[in-house]
């Protein structure tokens, strides 16, 4: 065993592990090696710890449902051959999980038709009246459309619709841009 070595190790674990220099160093190759064996095992159980923090931070019911609908996602994409959708279908729940915080469903959802029109229309009726094809049209049409509708986020390269299909919705784009074609 090279002690010139064994000294470099111990120098690094010492100072990478910011234990520092104190009044008492190990002298001899047995101690230093004991030394080095305490201070992984020291940086092991404090990154542990970290870990278990770590762990706690992150099983709130929302990240759960996430990991579990991302599971979800990739089980169907493998059982149904369907693994080059599977990134922009983790893009898409990404977007959904993201915005259900702000979701207007998911917040007044089950708020009265009469109280739900009222908030929708006073979040949204500005934005609607300034787009093209609302501005001329009656407020009471446009307080109805805004009621009846829903927000949807999509991500960047996900197709809405398909060329040649006639939508089952409506769609109105109010941020972002579309490219219209092949």
């Amino acid at each position: 065993l090279d002690f010139r070595r064994l000294a470099f190790y111990f120098m690094a674990s010492h100072n990478l592990s910011t234990v520092g220099y104190g009044d008492f160093v190990p002298v001899s190759a047995a101690e230093q090696v004991w030394c080095m064996i305490c201070i992984i095992m020291a940086i092991s159980n404090l990154a542990h710890i970290q870990f278990s923090f770590f762990l706690i931070a992150k099983s709130d019911p929302k990240s759960g449902m996430y990991r579990d609908a991302s599971k979800l996602i990739k089980q169907y994409c493998k059982s149904n051959s369907l693994l080059d959708l599977e990134p922009s279908m983790q893009k898409q729940l990404k977007v959904k999980f993201v915005q259900t915080e702000r979701s207007d469903e998911d917040v007044i959802g089950s708020f009265p038709l009469a109280v739900k029109a009222k908030i929708l229309s006073y979040v949204y009726k500005d934005v609607f009246a300034q787009h093209p094809l609302f501005l001329n049209v009656d407020p009471s049409y446009l307080e109805e459309f805004i009621t009846r509708g829903k927000v949807e986020v999509f991500v960047a390269g996900v197709r809405i619709v398909e060329e040649g299909v006639i939508p089952a919705q409506f769609y109105v784009l109010l941020a972002g841009k579309v490219r219209s074609g092949s």
